[in-house]
């Protein structure tokens, strides 16, 4: 279809990705830095299969993730969710603790 004169890709069409499934293109993306997509909070962003060959990664308009995200440290920490502020809390005990004085 991506080769028919004409085509437009839509926000909801599906994109094998992966995991083995499909998502909406809109929430597709090229994984071009898995280090970002592992911040990403889990779910708002797919993985593009690289099974899909360059021509219709173009024609589908896949955003790369390194463009489509954009990565900045959070002012308020009414920002964080729970679980952020539980490891923060635990990695600055792990910190202060005594192993972690020895080993360093």
């Amino acid at each position: 279809a991506t080769e028919c004169r004409g085509f437009r890709p839509r926000a909801d069409m599906a994109v094998p990705t992966v995991e083995g499934g499909v998502a909406p293109l809109s929430s597709s993306v090229i994984n071009d830095a898995p280090d970002l997509l592992r911040r990403v909070r889990p779910g708002s962003l797919q993985a593009a299969s690289p099974a899909l060959s360059l021509e219709v990664r173009a024609a589908l308009k896949v955003r790369r993730l390194s463009e489509a995200v954009r990565e900045e440290l959070s002012r308020e920490e009414s920002d964080l969710e729970p679980v952020e502020l539980a490891r923060a809390e635990e990695l600055g005990l792990r910190i202060r603790g005594a192993g972690f004085a020895r080993a360093a």
